[in-house]
């Protein structure tokens, strides 16, 4: 690194990667200015031909001083080493150190900058550049050129045939008489915003194929660098083991990715409001109450399940700082620390509900769990009075059935209220009521 070469090639690369540095960056934008990137295109093009034939000697001097101030050892210009990549011992040709920097790296790197900037713009696509640039709406479509827009039309000969080439140069020129003289026109800035307003004034039918340039125009930078962005994002997605997705799922984790930045500044209750507003849900997102955290060390991970499990899912507080870690919850300890409006923690809540205390004012509490029936009995038709069984009758207000007519006894079910009598509950006094009971 403390060599005549590197600090060389160094200095070289500093140079030729700043002049490229901004029209990198303009294609790089999703919102592509055509008129700018065009400029660019030319003005590295032809900076690099003149740093080519009258920037050698400049750089030269820049980097003998470098390695003057930083005692770097300079070769003499005029000694002979072999061409690289041939062995002395096979009689290599020699050359001076002076043409080894000058034509073997100097010429050679902007040479192939050079190239590679023809190659991906050649002359028919800085041409077709051009000719879009021309509908730029800007300073009153200052860029307006009614022949390089004819000659666009010419490109897309499976859109525009003879005759409509003939026609469009006439269209053209009364469309932006009227556009120039249309208050409503002044605030476009792009061929986005220019559709936009032809469709609003009606326009687009009095002025089709004009309205069909801006079509094709408007699609040109999609199939470049959005396409190829997309095709990146689309590998990083999917990958080996997610080759088997479908198209609905690829493409909105494909949309999630290419606009993280805007899905970021998105809230996390917006999102859990939409998914609610989707349908009908056992559960409703986001949960209510508070969500102030506290800090709590120590104490066991006793994890939930079965009865208490279905309690904790419907009142689960999200994301709790425990330990001095931050984790979804999952654990009794979890929902101790999750505080709640009515109740100290959402623990007590979870335990409220499920043991049923008489101070709770429940309609149905005295008929289901004091009565002499099996636990397991008791529990189903609490859940039938909390709307968390999956009859018919719900069944119907989500719009999933028809009708909510039993299949046995083909009789309208009644409200879930009186579902639990139905169940065949013993009451209170010991008897069995069936469902012609009140």
């Amino acid at each position: 690194m403390e060599s005549f070469e590197f600090v060389f090639i160094l200095h070289l690369m500093i140079r030729v990667l700043g002049m490229t540095q901004d029209l990198s960056q303009c294609l790089q934008k999703k919102n592509q200015n055509i008129v700018r990137a065009i400029g660019l295109i030319g003005s590295v093009m032809r900076n690099m031909n003149e740093m080519r034939e009258n920037g050698w000697e400049a750089l030269f001097e820049e980097v003998k001083e470098f390695c003057l101030l930083n005692n770097i050892e300079i070769p003499n210009m005029e000694d002979m080493i072999p061409v690289r990549g041939r062995s002395r011992c096979r009689g290599a040709k020699l050359v001076s150190y002076y043409h080894h920097f000058h034509h073997g790296i100097f010429n050679v790197v902007i040479d192939q900058v050079y190239c590679e900037l023809n190659n991906r713009f050649p002359e028919r696509s800085t041409q077709l550049l051009r000719c879009v640039a021309c509908l730029d709406p800007r300073d009153s479509f200052a860029n307006f050129e009614v022949q390089k827009l004819v000659e666009l039309a010419k490109i897309y000969k499976d859109d525009f045939c003879d005759y409509d080439c003939i026609k469009l140069a006439g269209d053209l020129r009364i469309f932006i008489d009227e556009v120039r003289n249309d208050d409503n026109f002044d605030n476009c800035t792009d061929l986005g915003n220019l559709a936009e307003k032809m469709v609003q004034t009606e326009r687009d039918t009095t002025f089709p194929l004009v309205y069909r340039l801006i079509e094709l125009a408007l699609i040109l930078p999609v199939a470049t660098a959005t396409v190829e962005r997309a095709f990146s994002a689309m590998n990083i997605i999917k990958t080996e083991r997610r080759n088997k997705m479908n198209d609905d799922w690829l493409n909105s984790s494909m949309i999630c990715f290419i606009e993280r930045d805007l899905f970021a500044s998105i809230e996390d209750e917006k999102i859990l409001k939409r998914f609610q507003g989707l349908r009908n849900r056992k559960m409703n997102l986001p949960n209510e109450g508070s969500r102030n955290w506290v800090f709590m060390s120590g104490g066991s991970a006793r994890l939930v399940n079965g009865i208490p499990g279905l309690l904790c899912r419907q009142h689960f507080p999200g994301i709790v700082t425990y330990a001095s870690k931050t984790k979804p919850a999952y654990s009794f300890d979890h929902y101790a620390v999750a505080l709640d409006v009515e109740y100290p923690n959402k623990a007590v809540w979870v335990k409220v509900e499920f043991w049923m205390r008489g101070d709770q004012t429940c309609p149905s509490f005295n008929f289901i769990w004091r009565n002499f029936a099996p636990p397991q009995v008791k529990f189903f038709g609490w859940l039938l009075t909390k709307d968390m069984i999956q009859c018919k009758t719900n069944l119907r207000r989500k719009n999933i059935l028809q009708d909510a007519v039993c299949d046995i006894v083909v009789t309208t079910r009644r409200p879930v209220t009186t579902s639990s009598q139905d169940a065949g509950l013993p009451s209170p006094s010991g008897g069995i009521l069936d469902g012609n009971q009140t």
